[in-house]
């Protein structure tokens, strides 16, 4: 009889990204109830391209299991080959730890969501399949997986009258249909969406998002940016009227923060980074400790009869 308790010559694997994933799918994508978090990974690099400054519109469309996001940022550099035989393209959606978002210096230095190369990765993964379409340059190239393997791949000059598309459209189309096999509920959560980009349409004035559901169209915008969640936050608590609204920027380094005075009894501080909610760190904590400083100095310093 084996004895399971040890292990022998066939019990150390090596698998690939691809393999590995599948295997385990909540260590990249989180929550595996609903494939929600295919959708946020993919509509966060069009937030990325939006915070460069390429499109101001991202259009967001689910049909059942199926999903479709489309941006007008950059696009990829279309029917682009490296040395390992694969198109820039191809890589972006299919060979992990793969991103142009990695150097400090580099072009999405500042602005960006990701900086892992997993999120588009993941999307690819876990589904049954997906093709990805860009447009720069007056050229396209689309790429086509199926159960996350490369199954077809093509590109070429933008002809208009074949693409209905002009020379000078950019962006990116992804399209694709998670997989039951590693999801509860293979379908998007779309209320989970909408606060998503209710949020990230005032975190990006300027932004519009087009999300149709189905066939339930929702247009989000924000004209007031962050006040817009502050009134939503604070509702009638708000005590003083006249908040204090902050817009520095410095290069690419840029702060903004709304602050107002309620009657609850504690603080309530809500941190964004590059438009990802975030529970700790270094700038929560300079904050707190300069609110905290210049309100002591400034009580300190009035006579009070």
């Amino acid at each position: 009889m084996i004895d399971k308790t040890l292990y022998n010559e066939n019990s150390i694997e090596s698998l690939s990204p691809l393999e590995f994933t599948r295997l385990r799918p909540g260590v990249y994508a989180g929550d595996t109830t609903y494939a929600t978090q295919l959708a946020v990974e993919i509509f966060s690099n069009a937030v990325d391209e939006f915070r460069l400054g390429h499109g101001d519109k991202i259009e967001v469309s689910i049909n059942g299991p199926k999903v479709r996001i489309r941006d007008y940022g950059q696009g990829f550099i279309p029917n682009s080959f490296r040395d390992d035989g694969k198109t820039i393209l191809e890589a972006a959606f299919s060979v992990l730890n793969t991103s142009g978002k990695y150097r400090e210096d580099g072009t999405y230095e500042g602005t960006s969501l990701g900086s892992f190369g997993i999120g588009s990765k993941i999307t690819t993964y876990l589904s049954h399949w997906l093709d990805a379409t860009t447009f720069r340059n007056g050229e396209w190239e689309t790429v086509h997986f199926v159960e996350g393997e490369t199954y077809s791949h093509d590109g070429g000059k933008i002809n208009p009258a074949d693409m209905g598309i002009s020379k000078d459209t950019t962006g990116t189309i992804v399209e694709w249909e998670p997989s039951e096999e590693f999801f509860t509920h293979p379908e998007v959560n779309a209320s989970e969406l909408k606060t998503l980009f209710k949020t990230i349409a005032a975190l990006c004035p300027g932004l519009t998002i087009e999300f149709d559901d189905n066939g339930t169209k929702i247009t989000y915008f924000s004209k007031n940016g962050i006040n817009d969640l502050v009134d939503e936050a604070v509702e009638n608590k708000e005590l003083i009227k006249n908040r204090f609204v902050m817009n520095y920027q410095n290069d690419k380094n840029k702060i903004d923060m709304v602050m107002t005075y309620t009657s609850n009894y504690s603080l309530t501080l809500v941190p964004y980074v590059n438009t990802g909610l975030t529970a700790n760190g270094p700038h929560i904590s300079q904050i707190k400790s300069l609110l905290t400083r210049e309100f002591n100095k400034f009580f300190r310093d009035k006579t009070w009869l």
